[in-house]
């Protein structure tokens, strides 16, 4: 039952009736070789004939005149050679003694009345020599039976065909248990933690489902520890950032506040410029506390249900309108580059807005006012298909602070577009800072042009 080693590709067998199918497959071929052996069985007829009949037949025969001698008889005592003919498996004996007809024996009967003359014996049987008490006659004889010899010829071959039937049969369960067994390593050492050791599936039935199965299995369990790995290694650079950039205002706040409760000022407007800096340091704060909450809200497992595609253009409107006006507000000078591709997207509004709303907030926090900022389309094709969204670009401003920045809004921003089946991406590079947010393209109008 030999299969061709393949990845799994094509119509699923099914193993019950691979296996149906190799048993009839193993009875043809069985019986094929039964059939066959009979043209061996007439060659081997004739070999035993030309080297073993004719001296079973004189040792038959001399075994009679021993019969005749020992026991003095005569021919009138001829009937009683019939168990002795029987038993050397004569198949004819007829004797004639002075041309008188005395005894037929014809393939183990005794038959009384002569069949024919001596002269027709004589011209188709072997004769030979018997010597009576009363005087010699002459036995006719076709030699001894082959049917004993072709019996065993035809044992012989239904042994060998049903050997052949079963050393099929061996074949097709010996590799189905070799599967079996190659499958069962497969777990074990999937069981010892080795989920980069791959199951090739190495057949189309139910166990190469089996193998499909547990390799998907096992990319899902790596997928996941990868996922849990990635998640605690985030989590670890959260807090020690987290940690880090939270003590500097956290202690600007203690200090102004016992500045404050020692009233070590000189007068009300030196204690509030001291009220000033802690509330400022207290927004700061607030601003990093509500990232960390967005960040562990939308993590990289988070589901969120995805409304109905719609028309890139209808998504995009009157959200890059606003988005457009906010900065606008804010002295930016906004530039954009927007050719509407003919395509439907699945969204989530409350995590476009929020992610538009992050993007808006760090170009007012780091951007160069002076530079314009640019907004464009971008559409491309990758592996995993057809993807359409926005750019903004904007230059960075050389002097502006970071120091309440610890990437957990951009962290939250992927989080939120990874959720979505989407794609976020940033690139830094002579000053200029870019952000895309990319969505997966469910459908294109006919109307589209490449």
């Amino acid at each position: 039952m030999k299969h061709v080693r393949n990845t799994g590709e094509g119509r699923t067998l099914s193993l019950y009736f691979e296996t149906i199918l190799w048993a009839a497959v193993s009875m043809a071929a069985a019986i094929a070789l039964f059939f066959l052996l009979q043209f061996a069985e007439e060659g081997l007829y004739d070999m035993y004939e030309e080297k073993f009949a004719d001296r079973k037949t004189e040792a038959a025969v001399s075994a009679v005149q021993e019969y005749i001698t020992k026991n003095s008889l005569s021919s009138g005592d001829a009937p009683v050679l019939q168990p002795l003919l029987r038993k050397n498996d004569l198949t004819s004996f007829q004797i004639f003694m002075d041309g008188d007809f005395i005894y037929n024996y014809s393939y183990g009967n005794n038959i009384d009345e002569a069949l024919s003359t001596e002269e027709s014996y004589a011209k188709w049987e072997d004769s030979f020599p018997l010597v009576f008490s009363d005087g010699q006659a002459t036995a006719y004889t076709d030699g001894v039976s082959g049917s004993a010899f072709m019996n065993f010829i035809l044992v012989v071959r239904i042994l060998l065909s049903f050997l052949l039937f079963f050393i099929l049969i061996w074949v097709g369960v010996g590799y189905i248990l070799r599967r079996l067994q190659h499958l069962a390593e497969d777990i074990r050492i999937l069981e010892t933690g080795s989920l980069d050791y791959e199951i090739r599936p190495d057949g189309r039935d139910e166990i190469t489902e089996l193998q499909k199965g547990l390799d998907a299995m096992r990319q899902s369990l790596k997928s996941q520890m990868d996922q849990e790995e990635y998640l605690l290694e985030s989590n670890r650079e959260l807090i020690t950032e987290m940690s880090h950039d939270l003590r500097t205002p956290l202690t600007s706040v203690l200090m102004y506040t016992d500045l404050l409760k020692l009233h070590k000022y000189r007068n009300t407007e030196e204690a509030d410029s001291y009220v000033q800096k802690v509330e400022k340091k207290a927004v700061q704060i607030k601003r990093m506390t509500d990232n960390m909450l967005e960040y562990a809200l939308v993590g990289m497992n988070t589901t969120v249900a995805l409304e109905a595609p719609e028309d890139f253009s209808s998504v995009f409107f009157d959200t890059l309108s606003d988005f457009a006006g906010y900065l606008s507000d804010r002295g930016f000078e906004v530039k954009s580059d927007l050719s509407w591709p003919s395509v439907k997207i699945r969204i989530n509004t409350d995590y476009l807005s929020r992610i538009m709303d992050n993007i808006a907030s760090n170009i007012e926090k780091y951007a160069d006012r002076t530079q314009d900022v640019g907004i464009s389309i971008s559409c491309r094709t990758v592996s995993e298909g057809a993807y359409a969204g926005i750019a903004v670009e904007n230059t960075a401003l050389a002097a502006a602070s970071h120091e309440d920045s610890t990437g957990i809004g951009t962290r939250s921003m992927a989080n939120m577009m990874h959720a979505m089946k989407g794609k976020f991406e940033t690139e830094e590079a002579d000053g200029m800072y870019r952000v895309k947010i990319l969505f997966p393209v469910m459908a294109v109008r006919s109307d589209e042009t490449a």
